[in-house]
């Protein structure tokens, strides 16, 4: 299984919400790493959410940095 690691917050709830799977959160000092389950489609998004072109709706995106600051908080 490969995995890809992340310690931006807003890229991982970009990821988050749309429905990459989260393998481990880790903390790494004050810095906390969103480890996901990777695939193929994970690259084109990261892409996409860089050059401005990835379409997410905004209550998934909120709802998952909301989600990822608790799981930043808890682990």
């Amino acid at each position: 299984m490969s995995l890809f690691e992340t310690s931006d917050l807003y890229l991982a709830a970009v990821l988050h919400a749309l429905k990459f799977k989260i393998s481990e959160v880790k903390t790494e000092g004050r810095r906390t790493v969103f480890i996901f389950v990777d695939d193929e489609s994970r690259r084109k998004a990261i892409v996409e959410y860089y050059n401005g072109e990835l379409e997410i709706k905004a209550r998934d995106f909120i709802d998952s940095v909301k989600n990822l600051k608790a799981m930043t908080f808890n682990y």
